[in-house]
């Protein structure tokens, strides 16, 4: 049986220059692109970063695409996009709804490249046994982006930020099997600036509930 929480909602990220033409309409979903992750901007304070493997039959996974809009309106001399993840982090909370740790849930790099995940492909970029209990956010660190032409060349992408904060609560349970799936959406906005390329992505997330 299969539940699907309807958060395919986008919003104006924070550092944005735009909204590109599909943005649905906003709801409770928030995101925004950052220079940093979570233990890199509490300093001190940071949480202690850890993997935790459930005793219970939990896990997730989380699916990373472009978007469902295909490459038929990315520049003709564009062959590839790659992306560098870095890192994956998941916002754990405690009974009351107050952030308890950041999870680290990948802590190795994976290159994926937009191009071939812009018709419905997705790419899993972490996934694992985890403690069932309520999350609030999704932190991904991107370490490097760039645009490969079609005559090799090969050029910076430059994204408003290098870590994508997806601000929005789900709760992982006993017995389940929670997918992630984060569309970034950015072969649409992608255009050439002088020597290098731009891309204001326009994010949208969905949480699926294997029970």
């Amino acid at each position: 049986m299969t539940h699907a929480s309807a958060l395919s909602i986008a919003v104006f990220a924070s550092l944005a220059l735009g909204c590109s033409v599909d943005a649905p309409t906003r709801e409770n979903f928030d995101y925004s692109f950052q220079e940093a992750m979570p233990e890199e901007m509490d300093g001190d304070h940071a949480p202690e970063l850890t993997f935790t493997h459930s005793a219970y039959d939990t896990d997730f996974v989380v699916r990373f695409s472009d978007s469902h809009h295909g490459t038929t309106n990315v520049d003709p001399d564009v062959r590839s996009v790659g992306l560098v993840i870095e890192s994956v982090q998941l916002q754990q909370l405690d009974a009351d709804g107050q952030e308890l740790s950041w999870v680290t849930v990948r802590d190795t790099p994976i290159e994926v490249d937009l191009m071939n995940l812009a018709d419905g492909a997705v790419e899993k970029i972490a996934g694992g046994p985890i403690s069932e209990g309520q999350y609030g956010a999704v932190a991904i660190e991107f370490s490097y982006a760039y645009v490969q032409e079609s005559d090799g060349d090969v050029s910076e992408l430059e994204l408003p930020g290098m870590a994508l904060y997806l601000e929005e609560g789900f709760r992982i349970y006993e017995g389940t099997r929670t997918d992630l799936g984060v569309r970034l959406g950015a072969l649409r906005s992608l255009e050439r600036d002088g020597d290098h390329w731009v891309s204001d992505p326009n994010v949208n997330m969905d949480v699926t509930e294997d029970l």
